[in-house]
């Protein structure tokens, strides 16, 4: 038996308490027993890659060492003994691995996978049979005496951990969904970076390291901070919307990773005028074909595109323009401004430099060399023999589930037929009504757009490119030779619009005063709809949140929020200069500077009243959304700034009737609509109800009834 002697001050971090104590009484406190005698069914184990989450090593023990006080009336807390496994590969555990168990456990089992990553750390060769030593360790607290078990050794045959790379891989409903992409370790070893191909906007994915560390979005609010877990239980990580190349960059010791989505990359020889490269989405590669006149001429080679990251935040983005930089032994990395590429051409000629970006390297052949064009299978395209060409819904990861339409063939390899497209329908197009029995399948070509079809296994969805629904005259042909698809407006109309040539509908966007709209919690603030005159439109904005936050300013734009880009202009924009009338945003250039319309009366509905033929507007301030019944009786709802609804609980009879009142606007009607026309709206069942009111879009205003 080992007796440890402490005094009463340094058992102060042991006990919670102790009584009856005489003067310069020393406390004692003893572990009982030589210590936990441990002991393993599994003598001889192989571990194997490719059954990670097998039941490997199973070790267990008897009762743990008791521990006692000479003075019977103290008392310890419950996790004064400190229990733990110990593993080594040396018999005196010279250097070891030990993993904690509870006070109260007998036995621990690991994974193969759990058992390959903790004996990583004792540098087990893979594939070579080892023996490791096992015992237990026992002790009071941090600061005593340690005891240990009995040693028993087993022999393990580990496998090689990769952590030359990371995957990304996605995730849908909670689960791994099979696309992955991977980019490599960084030399320094603080995380990983590369390049990669992202095959669809807003992509969930999940990094997981080689030894099955899994990274995750600390928050649902900015996909960028990291924390680190076993399994897949944090949020999800994900892309920005646009797909395409995207150069990432993970760091492990700062728990963040950044994105830039590559618009393209240009190369000059010897100071000539730079020539864009071209990008086959299948290899992940870039190219492009030059002839210089002149023996070691240099190239330099620079990459555009558009910056995610933590500083930024989920809403802003920044434009880059980096050089690229080539080193000795074929690879490439990301330069800092000012970089030089570091290639040099020897010989006077015509060569194709080729960047391989998936794998970091670079290559520069003589003369033209062709990698593959728009994908790795472009040659496997197919054109369609079929009486019918079938529109498909998609499910989980894209796949085609069902017909959602049909096209009839009107001559070889082309098909036409009427389909209404609802907003920003993602669809792929196949010859047979059952997407599982189709011979082929087309998508939209990765490099070449959304309208030119595409067979390879790398193809992108097609889709309607509008947050507007319509009903369309669809052709597509699908002849090798022209590969698309088209449409018309049945009826004359555009895509979000009319015969005048003004947008079928404003977004009004929260925005700080700069014009950016960075600033939004679920969506668009209100859609304002044309009144029937041109260029005039109507909608109820509501501002409820605090004052500055960014959601005091508007703009208005005939797009809505997701797909504005801070940094480009791929629509109008319409803010103010001048705080009375409006201005059109015409370029994408920081100096091109238009304003957020100001909400001068704070928090709060507003009535907005927009007329793009003048380049006017007007606000008319409301105060908040009101519930009257016909009694004459009010009472003023209150904006949710998560759901954007105006919410009042109210108590009603059984018949009692009640209209929504916006300033001098009365809204009523059944079935939860509302219109200025509507009758009051009826109760048929007494008590207290929970009236909810949308405004967002003037040509939809609903309400809701919920019972208590």
């Amino acid at each position: 038996m080992k007796t440890l002697k402490h005094i009463i001050l340094a058992l102060a971090s042991l006990f919670m308490a102790a009584s009856c104590m005489k003067d310069g009484e020393t406390l004692t406190a003893t572990l009982d027993g030589n210590g936990a005698q441990i002991g393993s069914v599994d003598t001889d184990i192989v571990l194997d890659a490719d059954n990670g989450t097998s039941l490997a090593l199973t070790v267990y023990w008897d009762r743990l060492g008791d521990a006692t006080l000479s003075n019977p009336d103290a008392q310890m807390t419950d996790d004064v003994v400190v229990n733990a496994v110990q593993f080594s590969t040396a018999e005196d555990f010279g250097t070891y691995v030990e993993r904690t168990v509870g006070s109260s456990d007998t036995s621990i089992q690991f994974t193969v996978l759990e058992l390959n990553n903790l004996l990583s750390g004792l540098g087990l060769e893979g594939g070579v049979p080892t023996t490791v030593y096992i015992r237990m360790r026992t002790s009071l607290g941090t600061n005593s005496e340690t005891v240990y078990g009995n040693t028993i050794q087993i022999t393990v045959t580990a496998f090689t951990i990769d952590m030359s790379r990371i995957t990304l891989a996605g995730v849908n409903g909670g689960a791994y969904t099979g696309t992955e992409v991977t980019i490599p370790a960084k030399s320094d070893g603080t995380g990983y970076a590369g390049f990669a191909n992202v095959s669809t906007g807003w992509w969930n994915f999940f990094f997981v390291e080689g030894d099955n560390t899994i990274w995750g979005a600390y928050t649902d609010g900015n996909p960028f901070p990291l924390e680190q877990k076993d399994d897949i239980s944090s949020w999800n990580a994900w892309f920005p919307e646009p797909s395409g190349c995207y150069y990432i960059d993970m760091s492990v010791s700062d728990r963040e990773w950044s994105c830039t989505s590559i618009s393209g990359i240009t190369m000059s020889a010897a100071g000539a005028d730079a020539v864009q490269m071209q990008y086959a989405s299948g290899q992940t590669a870039y190219s492009a074909v030059f002839t210089t006149a002149s023996d070691n001429a240099q190239l330099q080679v620079e990459y555009t595109g558009t910056l995610y990251n933590n500083e930024l935040g989920q809403n802003s983005t920044q434009g880059v323009t980096l050089p690229l930089t080539a080193s000795s032994d074929g690879t490439i990395a990301a330069g800092s401004s000012g970089d030089a590429t570091g290639i040099t051409v020897g010989t006077a000629g015509t060569y194709t430099l080729i960047l391989y970006l998936a794998d970091m390297k670079w290559e520069l052949a003589e003369g033209e060399v062709e990698i593959g064009g728009g994908g790795e299978e472009e040659d496997s395209y197919v054109a369609a023999a079929s009486e019918y060409l079938y529109i498909y819904s998609l499910g989980e990861g894209n796949t085609p589930v069902s017909s959602a339409g049909t096209l009839t063939r009107t001559s070889e390899g082309v098909y036409e037929g009427d389909f209404h497209m609802e907003g920003w329908f993602n669809f792929k197009l196949g010859d047979a009504e059952n997407p599982d029995e189709a011979t082929v399948i087309y998508g939209s070509d990765p490099t070449a757009g959304v309208y030119t079809l595409y067979c390879g296994s790398d193809m992108f969805n097609i889709w309607w490119d509008s947050g507007e629904g319509a009903d369309v005259h669809m052709t597509v042909n699908t002849s090798s030779d022209v590969r698309s698809w088209s449409y018309t407006i049945i009826e004359g109309e555009e895509p979000g619009g009319g015969e005048s040539g003004y947008p079928e509908c404003l977004y009004a966007i929260y925005s700080w005063d700069s014009g950016w709209p960075t600033e939004t919690a679920s969506g668009n603030a209100a859609i304002l709809r044309s009144t029937g005159t041109d260029g005039a439109y109507t909608g109820y904005f509501s501002s409820g949140t605090s004052a500055g936050s960014g959601f005091d300013y508007f703009i208005l734009s005939d797009a809505g929020f997701s797909d504005i880009t801070p940094g480009t202009l791929n629509e109008n924009r319409y803010g103010t200069k001048d705080g009375s009338t409006l201005s059109l945003k015409t370029s994408a250039n920081e100096s091109d500077q238009i304003y957020g319309c100001w909400l001068p009366d704070g928090l709060g509905l507003y009535r907005i009243e927009a007329d793009l033929a003048s380049m006017s507007y007007t606000l008319e301030y409301l105060g908040s959304a009101q519930v009257r019944t016909a009694s004459g009786s009010s009472t003023a709802m209150a904006f949710n700034t998560t759901d954007y609804t105006w919410e009042a609980t109210c108590t009603f009879a059984a018949g009692d009737t009640f209209s929504i009142v916006l300033g001098d606007y009365t809204y009523g009607g059944p079935d939860g609509t509302l219109s200025e026309e509507g009758s009051a709206i009826t109760v048929t069942e007494a008590g207290s109800y929970l009236v909810s009111v949308d405004l967002k879009d003037y040509s939809s205003l609903t309400y809701t009834l919920t019972r208590h």
